[in-house]
């Protein structure tokens, strides 16, 4: 599921910054006239339309499921924590040997 919060991230922080590229486009491409307002207030009513139907459902559903998984993710943070511990624990002695030497080991491990 963290892809899926990820995702949510990127899609998010694409989304609030399409109205700074309108505004932009709009300043840019004054000279074209009254072609360009059209597009412009075509993309704009779109991008409100779709920021009222669509990114306010998004945003309180990843919302909730964050809430819902906040406690489960916190424990499963402490498990990796202390799993990642132990195998520090178990590999450091390895470290300082030679990549040859590793690689020798793992063909002649019984």
């Amino acid at each position: 599921m963290p892809k899926l919060l990820i995702i949510a991230l990127i899609i998010t922080t694409t989304l609030t910054l399409i109205p700074g590229l309108f505004v932009e486009a709009e300043i840019i491409e004054e000279d074209e006239g009254e072609k360009i307002e059209q597009e412009l207030s075509f993309w704009q009513k779109a991008w409100s339309w779709f920021k009222e139907n669509i990114w306010l459902k998004v945003k309180n559903w990843t919302k909730t499921e964050f809430e819902k998984r906040k406690e489960y993710l916190r424990e499963n943070f402490q498990k990796e924590k202390e799993g990642i511990k132990e195998e520090i624990k178990t590999e450091a002695p390895r470290a300082g040997q030679s990549l040859w030497q590793r690689f020798m080991d793992l063909i002649f491990e019984k």
